[in-house]
């Protein structure tokens, strides 16, 4: 191990907060004091994530500065029109070169903790790596060099808190618990590195804010009886955030930002019911969906997450097995439109079909909620006005993104109302949204920031230049 870290100018710092927005932020900055001081001084701006705003595409355009058309990435599963089945992504399903390799290209070195995509870890010289959420436990295969691992033992090292239902079948207080330790760890992991390697980029992840936020939303926004309890998992990200900070000492450009926001999820849509009724989708008949139905229904006594907190330690192999218990109830061949993946926004499939995609989106934009006579989809966005690229063409011709209050559930097939109210303290109240937070040591020039323009950002703060196929800016004035 090299015990000799780099000092002084012409270094990067990057803590990512997984989900955060300024929504639940202003209400838990009283507690946050390091943060509130950067704020303060820096100010605060809106990010844009993808579309969709999930974790996968976020940070694979964070780390590329390309738009999903390029990186060919919109979730955590890869969907194959031609075989009608998914399969995980990873590190190396990233289609191009990320900011990683730009930097250890120019003689840059960087050390990345839990960084999105990162597993397997790249075997690249001058990089450090502990892979991310995709590991499938902590393990020697996780990290890069393999001599990091025992930094990993020291600090009783957890990818995460568990299943992401696990806070609503275990309690607030106990997730709450649960989440301060695994954040601890991690950075106790990242200030280690810190101080035993040299760097000039380093950047660490805070995962559980976004699983949290998943779980207890609601009570984020509701009482402050129910707030204060989520206050202690907020404090606790900001001493570390304040420790780290310290231990970087100068640096050249500090960015605290997040891979998307969230919201709250008042009502629950089921878009591939609705298609089916409509007559866009066709069923079949499956055992495995029906298993699956059931399971959902024994959330009165909350025993689907006991079980499956249990069974599933990290919630992407019970994502991947619902999505291909979806799929098999879905003749995808004689249907007209579906969505197979996801449930943060509609990714929905159709074909191709210039005259049906215009319909269908003049269809969904006029839904309206049977109860409350709520337009439920704020838009629908065809696939060439957010998808540019090589790999433009293996995405959703139509991405529906769900109006205020709105989410999309699981699109799994059955009978019953397309749009229920959400149960708040049985099931997941947060739902992903488009715009997250950033705070830069650098006084931003661009009136809207989005997720492209960090890699830009981060080259122009070390004296890279930005390769032509970035679709970002930087951000520095």
């Amino acid at each position: 191990m090299v015990i000799c870290p780099g000092i002084g100018m012409g270094r990067v710092l990057l803590v990512s907060l997984d989900g955060a927005c300024w929504e639940a932020l202003s209400l838990m900055l009283p507690h946050m004091p390091a943060l509130r001081r950067l704020v303060e001084r820096h100010g605060g701006q809106e990010l844009r994530s993808t579309i969709p705003p999930t974790t996968a595409p976020a940070w694979a355009t964070i780390q590329t500065g390309m738009n999903p058309g390029k990186h060919g990435i919109i979730d955590f599963l890869r969907y194959s029109r031609e075989k009608g089945s998914t399969s995980l992504v990873s590190s190396a399903g990233i289609r191009g070169r990320t900011l990683w390799d730009v930097l250890t290209g120019s003689g840059k070195k960087v050390i990345t903790v839990n960084v999105p995509l990162s597993y397997p870890p790249p075997r690249q010289r001058g990089r450090v790596t502990v892979g991310c959420m995709l590991s499938p436990r902590v393990s020697p295969e996780m990290v890069y060099p393999g001599e990091v691992y025992p930094v990993l033992r020291r600090n009783a090292y957890r990818i995460l808190p568990g299943f992401i239902g696990r806070g609503v079948a275990v309690g607030v207080e106990r997730f709450v618990d649960e989440c301060i330790e695994v954040e601890e760890s991690r950075f106790a992991v990242a200030e280690e590195l810190m101080e035993a390697y040299e760097w000039d980029v380093m950047a660490v992840h805070n995962q559980c804010m976004d699983a949290l936020q998943h779980c207890f939303y609601h009570l984020l926004l509701g009482s402050q009886e129910g707030r204060a309890e989520l206050a202690r998992f907020y404090a606790a990200s900001d001493r570390l955030l304040e420790r780290v900070v310290k231990r970087a000492g100068k640096v050249s450009l500090l960015g605290v930002f997040s891979d998307h926001g969230f919201t709250l999820a008042e009502r629950y849509i089921n878009l591939n019911l609705w298609l089916r009724r409509r007559g866009y989708l066709v069923e079949r008949g499956s055992a495995a969906s029906g298993l699956m139905l059931l399971l959902r229904r024994m959330d009165v006594l909350r025993l689907r997450n006991r079980l499956l907190s249990r069974v599933f330690r990290n919630s992407l192999p019970f994502v991947k097995l619902r999505t291909e218990m979806s799929l098999s109830k879905i003749d995808t061949r004689r249907s007209r439109a579906y969505i197979p993946l996801g449930a943060t926004f509609g990714c929905i499939y159709t074909g191709g079909n210039g005259e049906l995609r215009e319909r269908l989106r003049r269809e969904l934009e006029g839904i309206a909620d049977p109860e409350t006579g709520r337009r439920v989809i704020r838009r629908v966005y065809l696939r060439e006005e957010v998808y540019r690229g090589e790999r433009a063409h293996e995405l959703p011709e139509l991405v529906a993104e769900p109006a205020p209050g709105y989410a999309f559930g699981p699109q799994l097939l059955g009978e019953g109302r397309f749009i229920r109210r959400a149960r708040h303290g049985t099931e997941l109240s947060g739902a992903h949204a488009l715009t997250g937070v950033l705070v830069l040591t650098s006084k931003v020039a661009k009136e809207a920031p989005a997720l492209e323009d960090l890699a830009p950002t981060v080259l122009r703060a070390l004296g890279v230049e930005a390769p032509g196929w970035m679709d970002g800016r930087p951000l520095q004035e």
